[in-house]
């Protein structure tokens, strides 16, 4: 291909638009098959949360980081908050646990045993992007998918009371705001 004339440049850009039009084939199939394993349950995370590893296809419980779960959820329903528990934890010397990550573990179901699939997905378009979903793509709940760290029980509470602690303080700035 000569480059140089007109002709191999209309070659090459038509041999490009065929790769990319490939490349985005792939993607789909690709994302229908991750969808097809949703739909049936059979899909499981590719990176494995604090108190897990990732075992083949599964999640194996790790008990020494499960025993750190137990005591964040714990802590928190005890009355203490993310930040309270990282304190706690780093003056402990106990992992380097920062409130974001708290935060993720009190939030995840994971650790009650099941999954919500599809908490972010690719975007369809090149450039491809991940995006949090926000209901653009249908998510899938599994229960029971992977062994439990806590009980339902114990993850229905701390949800309860995040909510609670959400809605204090939202009617806190509410107020705020109102008084200025």
């Amino acid at each position: 291909i000569d480059t140089a004339r007109t002709s191999g440049e209309i070659l090459t850009a038509m041999f490009a638009a065929l790769a990319q039009r490939e490349s985005e084939a792939i993607s789909e199939r690709m994302r229908w098959s991750y969808r097809m394993r949703m739909q049936k349950g059979e899909f499981n995370t590719c990176q494995a949360p604090l108190g897990f590893r990732l075992n083949g296809r599964s999640l194996e419980v790790v008990p020494e980081e499960a025993q750190i779960i137990q005591r964040i959820f714990a802590e928190y329903l005890s009355g203490r908050n993310s930040r309270e528990i990282a304190r706690i934890f780093n003056e402990e010397h106990v992992l380097g646990l920062e409130y974001k990550l708290i935060d993720y573990i009190l939030r995840n179901e994971r650790y009650a045993g099941n999954a919500l699939l599809q908490k972010r997905y690719t975007s369809d378009s090149f450039p491809y992007t991940k995006k949090r979903n926000h209901g653009e793509k249908t998510q899938y709940f599994v229960s029971g998918i992977n062994n439990a760290i806590i009980s339902q029980e114990t993850f229905d509470k701390a949800q309860a009371l995040r909510a609670k602690r959400k809605n204090a303080q939202g009617a806190l700035h509410s107020k705020i705001s109102h008084i200025m």
